[in-house]
């Protein structure tokens, strides 16, 4: 079975930033940077959790993804009408072709 075929979400990854109001104020705003995107989101284990907290790194879930894409730490990810905040990115270092992505995220709740 190839990489794809374990891939059985799709997210859509969203940039937040501030738009100007007709009154001359900024009220915050979210455009799209990659669309309908397939990727698996797995819940991340307490001992992963504990290990990341220890850095300053808090987060819920794992979301791998193919490597053709880059995050930022002020994206925002939707997966099933689910809203989740990137915490951490992790590319393969210094590998020569990279494979896949993980991307660490927190879920955020729902307003």
């Amino acid at each position: 079975m190839s990489f794809s075929g374990l891939l059985n979400s799709e997210m859509n990854v969203l940039s937040a930033s501030m738009s100007p109001t007709a009154y001359g104020g900024q009220s915050p705003a979210l455009s799209t940077v990659y669309s309908a995107r397939p990727c698996r989101i797995v819940q991340m284990g307490m001992n992963e959790r504990d290990v990341l907290g220890r850095l300053g790194v808090e987060a819920t879930h794992k979301i791998f993804c193919e490597a053709d894409i880059t995050v930022l730490g002020s994206h925002q990810v939707v997966i099933s009408g689910l809203t989740y905040q990137v915490t951490g990115y992790d590319p393969a270092d210094g590998a020569v072709s990279v494979h896949h992505n993980e991307i660490v995220v927190k879920r955020l709740s729902r307003v």
